[in-house]
């Protein structure tokens, strides 16, 4: 799951959590500051910081990469599984 620490009033960040709900990817959202981090994110120096599969996201380039791979992800999967296209055989035959 994709989780989101982000600072209440945060211009990046609301576009950020924007983009998220767009993906309509399941995510959470963890309104934090320096001090309320958790134990392993507190030596990063800024908010938003985006977690991911594991990793950790948190300088604009870094985010806006991870962004755009989900982007890409999300798409491959809806041609995937949610296409509208219907096959027709030699004779004229539909699904």
């Amino acid at each position: 799951m994709t989780l989101l620490y982000r600072e209440k009033n945060s211009d990046p960040a609301d576009r950020i959590e924007e983009e998220l709900r767009e993906l309509a990817l399941r995510f959470e959202v963890r309104i934090a500051g320096r001090d309320t981090l958790p134990e392993g994110l507190r030596e990063i120096e800024r908010l938003p910081i985006l977690l991911d599969e594991g990793e950790t996201f948190s300088t604009p380039q870094q985010i806006r990469s991870r962004l755009d791979h989900l982007a890409a992800l999300m798409a491959d999967w809806n041609r995937k599984h949610q296409s509208d296209s219907c096959y027709v055989d030699e004779n004229g035959e539909v699904c």
